[in-house]
């Protein structure tokens, strides 16, 4: 009897510690700042981006580019020009809110899949203070959880509909 109790001890034990050892999955932390950054529009910390990227965007007091001051952190050394300038992705909601006068937030943002090299995030977005769009976004990560691209999954010119009837 003494021998099974003690069977038993050990065994809860070790089950508890193993289930509070394993940690699950979590959202990047520089992903979701990224998403933050660069999905919320109009954006106080940027003034000014449009035609999708092209334009400005605002200075900060050094007189550094305010995209470039406020992203870099998060992006990984020497990633910085090519995540920004890889296609349209990293600043479309910037660009399009601004073009088509909308505001946009994330409201909600989910870890889809884990890989080796990246995360996919589900994000929810809210147009306009009502209307909610559903994307998925995949970041590509170093080895220190730093940015090194982004991509968004969903068709950009359906999306830009959708945008336009929120």
């Amino acid at each position: 009897m003494k021998k099974c109790l003690a069977m038993l001890l050990v065994c809860v034990l070790t089950a508890s510690m193993l289930w509070g050892c394993s940690k699950a999955p979590e959202v990047n932390e520089n992903a979701e700042a990224a998403i933050r950054l660069l999905m919320t529009c109009p954006n106080p910390e940027l003034t000014s981006v449009s035609a999708i990227g092209e334009g400005t965007t605002a200075k900060d007091d050094d007189g550094a580019d305010g995209l470039e001051a406020a992203l870099s952190p998060l992006v990984s050394n020497g990633y910085y020009d090519s995540f920004v300038s890889n296609g349209p992705d990293a600043l479309f909601f910037l660009g399009t809110a601004e073009l088509l006068s909308l505001t946009v937030e994330p409201t909600d943002i989910q870890l889809a899949e884990e890989t080796e090299d990246g995360q996919t995030l589900q994000v929810t977005l809210q147009v306009n203070g009502a209307d909610t769009v559903e994307i998925s976004v995949t970041f590509g990560l170093d080895k220190d959880g730093k940015l090194e691209s982004m991509q968004i999954l969903d068709d950009l010119a359906q999306l830009t509909q959708t945008l336009m009837g929120a």
